[in-house]
C-alpha cells in the first residue's frame, strides 16, 4: 500500500518534496514514546508478520522517494520479493531472539537501534531528494 501511495504522491509533487518524509522519520525516531514496549505483545508468527506489513507512516517515508523511478511492473516485482523476504526475516528473527543473550540485549537496547536506523534512513532520504539544495536555492 505504501508503494502505491508513494508512487501516486511522487506523480503529484516534485522530487525534493519527498525529502520532508525523511524529516518525518527523524521526528518519529526522536519523539516516539516507548509506551508500546510496556504493552503485552503477541510474538506469534502471524502477529509479527502482520505488524511488519502494516507499519504505515515510516514505510511511506521510505517508499515514496524510492518508488519515484520504478515502473508498475517493477513495483509488483518488488512487492512480491518484499513479501517473501518478510516471511523469511520473521522466521530468522524468531530463531535469532531465541538465544538468551541476544534476547536480553535486544530487550535492553533494541529501541536505541531502531531510533538510529530511523535517523540514518531519514538523513538518507533528505540527501537523496536534494531537499537541502532546494531549500538553500529558495532562500538565497
Amino acid at each position: 500500500m505504501g508503494v502505491v501511495l508513494g508512487k501516486g504522491l511522487a506523480f503529484l509533487f516534485s522530487d525534493w518534496i519527498t525529502g520532508f518524509m525523511g524529516i518525518v522519520l527523524i521526528f518519529i525516531a526522536i519523539f516516539e514514546g516507548d509506551d508500546d514496549q510496556k504493552a503485552t505483545t503477541s510474538t506469534g508468527f502471524f502477529s509479527i508478520l502482520m505488524f511488519c506489513l502494516s507499519l504505515g507512516g515510516d514505510n511511506l517515508a521510505v517508499y515514496i522517494p524510492w518508488v519515484v523511478n520504478l515502473t508498475w511492473g517493477e513495483i509488483i516485482y518488488v512487492g512480491i520479493v518484499f513479501e517473501i523476504c518478510s516471511v523469511i526475516l520473521v522466521l530468522l528473527g524468531k530463531l535469532f531472539i531465541s538465544v538468551k543473550p541476544v534476547a536480553y540485549l535486544l530487550e535492553k537496547y533494541g529501541s536505541y537501534g531502531s531510533k538510529l536506523v530511523y535517523v540514518i534512513a531519514g538523513l538518507y532520504i533528505i540527501w537523496e531528494s536534494r531537499l537541502i539544495d532546494h531549500l538553500l536555492k529558495t532562500f538565497n
